[in-house]
Parts: structure tokens; C-alpha cells; sequence
């Protein structure tokens, strides 16, 4: 029976760690879009940050977290957000600002802006981004990491004047320095 203290011992401990492993946060990023009546699905791993990318907002950078592409169209996605975890953790649900890319305006936090085939946002639609979740994942010494998942839903001109209907949703991982 002492011999089989020790395997005993080690399947009880593998069981447990597995058991844990189960409980911990397990989260996919994504980004959904309707382009015209076409639905598109990008499931992608990290994206790039660029801070300090508004005049208006100090400590504000950007997440580009995804680039669609195809014989249609391309299409670039940015969120904005506070990159020091002191200002993040204020972070709420709810509306925010969305716009094109080509917009000189200021950005704010949690803003979210789309390029589109280098089409400008119809002025006359109601052009809304809404914030529906956020999550703390996970911290360490240097970085807390939130998910942070919206929706959108937006309308584009194209140059001969065309609506093009564009709307989506995504879930992204984003790094706030402590």
C-alpha cells in the first residue's frame, strides 16, 4: 500500500490542477460584420497598440485589431482606450463615439472607428457603437488584461453616393499598464 501512496498522491494532484485549468477564464476574440447584407467572421489572435494617438485625450491608444479583406472590400477596425489601468478599471458599458477613420475629430475612451474602403460615414444615419461587456481576465505585476466586446452599426457612402450598410460585433482582449 506505501508504493501506492506516491501514485495515488500524483494522480489526486494532475486531477486537481486539471480541475482548475477548467475554471479559468478561457476567452476567443473575434470580429463579426454584415457588410450589405454578407456576413463575414475574423477570429484573429492579438492586434497591434498605438498610443498616444489623440491630441484631445492623454493617455489615450488605439487597438487595431483587425483588417478584413476581400474581393468586395477591406476594412480596418480600432478601438480606443485608456492604456494605464488607473483610468481603464473606470471603464463602463454603454454607448460611445463611432467614426470613420478619416475623421480629424478628437477620439475618446472606448471610442471605436472603421475604414471602409475609403468611404466616408453617412451623416444622415444614426452611426452608434455600443460597449456590452467588459471583463477583468486576469493581472500581473505589469498589466491587468479586460475583454472588452461591443457592437456596431454604422452606414457608409460610397463615391457615387450608394448606402452601404456596415455592422458587426467583436470581442477583443486589451493590456492596461498598472
Amino acid at each position: 500500500m506505501k508504493k501506492a501512496q506516491p501514485a495515488l498522491f500524483i494522480i489526486l494532484l494532475l486531477v486537481l490542477v486539471s480541475c482548475a485549468n477548467d475554471n479559468a477564464i478561457q476567452h476567443k476574440e473575434y470580429f463579426t460584420i454584415n457588410v450589405d447584407g454578407k456576413n463575414y467572421l475574423n477570429q484573429y489572435t492579438a492586434g497591434s497598440v498605438i498610443t498616444d494617438v489623440s491630441t484631445c485625450t492623454e493617455g489615450l491608444g488605439a487597438y487595431n485589431f483587425v483588417l478584413m479583406e476581400s474581393v468586395d472590400f477591406y476594412l480596418y477596425a480600432f478601438l480606443y482606450y485608456y492604456i494605464k489601468d488607473v483610468d481603464f478599471k473606470k471603464s463602463e458599458k454603454g454607448t460611445t463615439n463611432l467614426f470613420d477613420n478619416f475623421d480629424d475629430g478628437c477620439t475618446y475612451h472606448l471610442d471605436f472607428s472603421l475604414a471602409f474602403n475609403g468611404y466616408s460615414l453617412d451623416s444622415t444615419y444614426k452611426n452608434l457603437h455600443q460597449i456590452t461587456n467588459i471583463s477583468k481576465l486576469k493581472q500581473d505585476t505589469i498589466s491587468v488584461q479586460y475583454s472588452v466586446e461591443g457592437e456596431f452599426n454604422s452606414r457608409f457612402l460610397d463615391k457615387k453616393g450608394k448606402r452601404i450598410p456596415v455592422s458587426g460585433s467583436y470581442s477583443v482582449i486589451v493590456n492596461a499598464l498598472k
